[in-house]
């Protein structure tokens, strides 16, 4: 909090000095909008591009963490716009605008939507990206007399570099904090991580990606306190008319911190995730989409080990793929 009279003494200050910076930013301005009109000469918008998604989606289970809950299905919409910018020959900005949400039939404690964006700066092989995301509510698990409900911001700054031999390289720092209700703060969370990716495209159709992701999620109570690594592989084909992607990753949580006396203690789980989806497109920049995951977990903790099976069936449009 500012103090009593600060104001007016940086306002008295900034009066004394005011003579002396009065030339310094006349300049200043005036190169400003030299440089403005110079770089609106030589940038070029490209067109708006959209893509938007409706999907049905289920799961066996909609909080493996928790033995009250079950099986459900739903609806999935998200919007993402972007618009690109070009400054001279050799640079290319990026920004993008997401949106979405997730509604349920049964439990409306697993209804909830999100909002992101990205700024991103490409020039020849290398692209500078740096994008954010945030979710107002999101339940973890449903609990009497409060649910687990927090909220999340989330963002990444990271760099993507072309390499020889068709190759690119991927890395990203990341960092997340989950800020959970006052019943629940004890699982507050501030997450860094770091993530790292190699694709190969060794034709125009086919790409191969490699990528490890590890973090830690330092917890408002040491008992909730665990490090994460994840690691796995996915495929993408793209043809003309047809579609297909599929992955497999598996990952390891270990809580390092948790007293003898605590349900935590010397926990450790191992998951393994397989993904596959297949698309084809319909025309007019429609595609139909199906997809499914399986998640497999194993723990020390008998009561944390699960078997959980989503899929997801619907459109998607995009006037890019016209």
């Amino acid at each position: 909090m500012r103090r009593p009279g600060a104001a007016a003494f940086a306002r008295r200050a900034g009066s004394a000095r005011e003579p002396r910076l009065v030339l310094p930013v006349r300049l200043a301005a005036a190169a400003i909008v030299v440089l403005g009109a110079a770089s609106a000469r030589a940038a070029r918008v490209e067109p708006l591009e959209w893509t938007a998604r409706l999907e049905a989606i289920g799961a066996s289970e909609l909080f493996p963490d928790d033995s009250l809950a079950g099986p459900d299905r739903g609806l999935r919409s998200t919007l993402d716009v972007s618009r690109s910018l070009r400054v001279g020959s050799v640079v290319k900005l990026g920004f993008d605008a997401q949106a979405g949400g997730e509604l349920y039939r049964r439990f409306e404690e697993a209804r909830y939507g999100w909002l992101g964006g990205s700024v991103s700066a490409r020039r020849g092989g290398t692209q500078l990206v740096v994008d954010g995301e945030w979710t107002p509510r999101r339940v973890k698990f449903p609990a009497q007399p409060e649910d687990a409900a927090f909220r999340r911001l989330e963002g990444h700054v990271g760099i993507r570099q072309s390499l020889p031999l068709r190759l690119r390289l991927r890395l990203e720092g990341r960092y997340t904090h989950d800020d959970y209700v006052v019943a629940w703060d004890a699982r507050d969370e501030r997450t860094p991580d770091l993530f790292a990716q190699v694709s190969w495209s060794p034709s125009e159709v086919l790409t191969i990606r490699v990528d490890t992701d590890r973090e830690h999620a330092g917890a408002a109570a040491a008992r909730y306190t665990h490090d994460d690594h994840v690691a796995g592989g996915s495929v993408s084909w793209r043809g003309p008319v047809w579609r297909a992607d599929g992955g497999v990753h598996s990952g390891v949580r270990r809580y390092a911190d948790a007293l003898p006396r605590e349900s935590n203690y010397r926990r450790r789980d191992q998951w393994i995730t397989t993904t596959a989806s297949i698309g084809r497109r319909l025309g007019t920049g429609v595609t139909l989409v199906a997809g499914g995951t399986v998640t497999d977990q194993t723990s020390s903790r008998p009561d944390r080990a699960y078997n959980v099976q989503s899929f997801r069936l619907g459109l998607e449009w995009s006037p890019a793929g016209e």
